[in-house]
């Protein structure tokens, strides 16, 4: 047999480290990188649940507010009660009471010939619903109000009237069999 130099062979000499040589040679990983894995895979998957968790999911893609063009007429049958709001120069907010969910439709009056700006709002004052387009207003809109309690209607800017009025036309809730 030849001899090699004996800082090279020396580790080879014998038979069993030889097997454990090879042995870690073929070896995928060790136990402690396993670990090391397994928990970076499990902090990741916290961390995702944790975001998903911290997100606002939607309770109803339902729209909640939809624009009414001037050919709107409501069913008289669906209709429970409607108020009338005047607005002049002096009173630009109209304040009223929603006593159960419902859906609501805010209609500018048919005497003025330009269609005015007007909101609604809740009683924080975070804006709900507009007629507002961009371009020329809407004639109105309505609301589905999931909650009780107090609202109401801004005017901006009355234009050349003195008066207007707004008819609030509050539904019937359908029921459901």
């Amino acid at each position: 047999m030849k001899q090699y130099p004996l800082h090279i062979t020396n580790q080879l000499n014998e038979t069993w480290s030889v097997k454990s040589r090879v042995r870690m040679i073929f070896q995928k990983s060790s136990a402690q990188i396993k670990a090391w894995k397994y928990t970076g895979v499990l902090v990741v998957a916290f961390a995702s649940i944790c975001i998903m968790a911290c997100q606002k999911q939607p309770l109803n893609v339902a729209p909640v507010s939809v624009l009414i063009d001037e050919h709107y007429n409501p069913s008289v049958k669906a209709i429970e009660h409607v108020n009338a709001m005047a607005f002049s120069e002096n009173s630009k907010e109209w304040y009223f009471e929603v006593k159960k969910p419902q859906t609501a439709g805010f209609l500018l009056s048919d005497d003025i010939g330009k269609f005015v700006d007007f909101q609604l709002f809740n009683g924080d004052s975070q804006l709900l619903a507009s007629n507002e387009t961009g371009e020329t207003p809407a004639k109105g809109f309505t609301y589905k109000f999931n909650k009780t309690g107090t609202y109401y209607i801004k005017v901006n800017d009355l234009g050349k009237q003195e008066r207007l009025l707004i008819a609030g036309i509050f539904f019937k809730n359908k029921e459901t069999k």
